[in-house]
């Protein structure tokens, strides 16, 4: 910014010079180049008042004010002005108000009477030297005049701090009025370059000179490198090396070694931020040696630590392993790649050699997801949607799967892994070497899982719990039903079930659910009025198609079973014909299944209705087959 100032100071001398010859008048104004909430544009205005006041007075052609300001010293004099004579409204006009409360003030008075005094208070300008004057420029009619002149300079005074001093007598004679109209011009346009200079200098910050604070708090020996882990208390660069210590000690190595690499036995540098650990490996050393480390930091602007300082960090006998598996292993996806259900999702990987792989699946709200750590995959920390481990070995050709269970269904997820080889070395090349957090990055796999049909409705009521919907699956023989339909004395057998909707309203659930053999061997009756009636039964012993035909016989309208294994509920089918089956059957969780029977101990008959329809007809397909219902995982018992 200063350079800027100067250079269009000059620019504009030889221009105003020009000018001056020429009997021109500048044109230029350097007020609208101020910012108008800055410091020197308050200064401008006052400065504004003054030589509007000043440009009033009695003013001599002969005179010349010489700017004698260190930064100005090899110019050609100064600018042309008016002797700066002084009374009460000029006194009065060139004071500086605005400036009055500023810390570090700028003039707090200017351009009095002649023999009076500013002290410039810019910390900037305490300590600069007394300038050597310079040369002052004169117009041709001016050279041959006589009289003294008031000036205006920038030495330094007893208290080290510059002033502004006028002169110590005034022009002879009166002033044209030619050059009185050229005085005042010149007089503003030169104390807006003041302006603009001080206003520079006192802009001025001091610069960082502090070198930052360098600790190495951990360092461990690998096979043919060293880590080490440092913290500085600035943004910076590291630079560390490693000499060989045979049992007779080591120097302390310079800047330049430290820097280059030139003459150590090994080298590392690596950027740190402030205040974080950064792992820094220093390599090309043999294994079983013994090495001293030191290292030496830097800031943003290269101020560097002392040699004192880098003989502080010294690490000694740090010795390198003498053997062992330092390398990490890779992961990939592999064929079939995945397996995306509505609940579900596997993925198939492949490792590079025998270990254990450790995946997660994040859940994607709709930003993104961050990756993990490998230490937080390993160890299932932070929050997940679903965890998975898979051992590696030969004999599986380093292959294995990972299924996540418990997911939602139409949801989007990211899958990262992590694998850890047998000797511990994970892929990120944790611990041997500084963490490479790229490698569990690219094991991120973007899945999304299915959004299914529900086929079924059930809802279940109690006077205590009201209303309440239960996830149920339809057996396949369902589809084929109603084979009948019937009303009072009529019935009407073998029609078309796809166009006749299978439900059954305010039925009410008898418990069969003791144990898991009840409906194998029959079922009691039930009564001959009221109804429909439910057959809650526990899965096991027999067929769901045995379980099935024996409710029918008892008087049942239906069959719901309850599952005795966790997981995805499957699919029941007859093993051999479902149209054998004449009453529909449903399958729900063992856990549901425990809320309803706690539900139904000790409560009077109908004290639990429910209401069941498939408002969807579920296809029975292949097995492992999927389509808009979900997976097919068929059952027969």
């Amino acid at each position: 910014m200063l350079a800027d100032v100067i250079g269009m100071s000059m620019s504009l001398d030889v221009h105003r010079h020009k000018q001056y010859r020429g009997l021109e008048r500048p044109s230029w104004d350097v007020a609208e180049a101020l910012p108008p909430t800055s410091i020197a544009h308050a200064l401008a205005q006052q400065l504004e008042a003054c030589a509007i006041a000043t440009r009033a007075l009695p003013a001599s052609p002969h005179s010349a004010v010489a700017w004698r300001s260190p930064v100005l010293a090899t110019r050609p004099s100064a600018l042309p002005a008016s002797a700066l004579r002084t009374s009460d409204s000029a006194a009065a006009a060139c004071r500086w108000p605005a400036l009055a409360t500023k810390p570090s003030a700028l003039p707090a008075s200017a351009l009095q009477t002649p023999g009076s005094a500013v002290a410039w208070r810019s910390p900037a300008l305490a300590t600069r030297p007394s300038p050597t004057p310079p040369e002052r420029w004169q117009s041709p009619s001016e050279s041959s005049s006589q009289g003294s002149a008031s000036v205006l300079q920038l030495p330094s005074g007893a208290s080290g701090a510059p002033r502004l001093a006028g002169g110590a007598s005034t022009a002879a004679g009166s002033a044209s009025s030619l050059a009185a109209s050229r005085v005042g011009p010149w007089l503003r346009r030169t104390v807006w370059f003041t302006v603009l200079l001080l206003a520079a200098l006192v802009s001025v910050e001091a610069a960082d000179t502090t070198p930052p604070v360098l600790k190495i708090s951990y360092a461990h020996g690998y096979l043919y490198h060293i880590l080490l882990t440092v913290q500085s208390n600035e943004d910076g660069m590291v630079y560390c090396g490693a000499l060989r210590n045979t049992g007779s000690g080591t120097y302390v190595p310079s800047v330049y070694q430290l820097t280059t690499g030139t003459g150590l036995d090994g080298y590392g540098t690596h950027s740190v931020t402030a205040n974080m650990f950064t792992q820094v490996i220093v390599v090309n050393l043999l294994p079983s040696r013994v090495y001293d480390l030191y290292c030496y930091a830097t800031d943003a602007v290269l101020n560097g630590i002392s040699l004192t300082a880098i003989g502080n960090t010294r690490r000694a006998m740090v010795a390198t392993a003498s053997g062992g598996d330092y390398m990490p292993p890779t992961i990939a996806y592999v064929s079939p790649y995945q397996a995306v259900d509505s609940l579900e999702v596997t993925v198939y990987l492949l490792m590079s050699e025998d270990g254990v792989i450790y995946c997660v699946a994040l859940q994607d709200h709709g930003s993104g997801t961050t990756a993990p750590t490998g230490d937080q995959i390993k160890n299932g920390n932070g929050v997940y949607a679903a965890w998975g481990k898979v051992s590696i070995t030969a004999s599986n050709l380093y292959k294995g799967y990972i299924m996540f269970q418990g997911l939602a269904e139409d949801t989007a997820y990211d899958v990262y892994c992590s694998g850890v080889d047998m000797s511990g070395n994970g892929i990120d090349g944790s611990p041997a070497y500084a963490i490479d957090q790229t490698k569990i990055d690219a094991t991120k796999r973007t899945v999304h899982t299915l959004a299914v049909f529900v086929a079924t409705r059930f809802y279940l009521m109690t006077p205590a719990a009201g209303t309440v919907r239960y996830d149920v699956e339809p057996a396949t023989w369902n589809q084929l039903l109603p084979s009948s339909w019937g009303q009072g004395c009529l019935e009407r057998r073998t029609i078309e079930s796809w166009s006749t909707p299978l439900e059954i309203a305010g039925a009410q659930l008898v418990n069969h659910a003791s144990h898991a053999t009840l409906g194998c061997e029959g079922l009691p009756a039930v009564q001959r009025l009221g109804g429909p009636f439910l057959a809650l039964l526990r899965r096991g012993r027999c067929t769901f198609t045995q379980k099935a035909l024996e409710a029918h016989a008892a008087g049942f309208t239906g069959l719901l079973v309850i599952d005795s294994t966790y997981g995805g509920l499957p699919d029941m089918t007859a093993p051999v014909d479902d149209t054998i089956v004449q009453v529909p059957a449903w399958i729900i969780s063992s856990a549901i299944g425990d809320t309803i029977i706690a539900a139904l101990s000790g409560a009077p008959p109908g004290f639990a209705t429910a209401d069941v329809a498939d408002v969807y007809r579920k296809p029975k397909l292949g097995e492992r087959q999927k389509d808009e219902f979900g997976l097919r995982r068929y059952a027969t018992m």
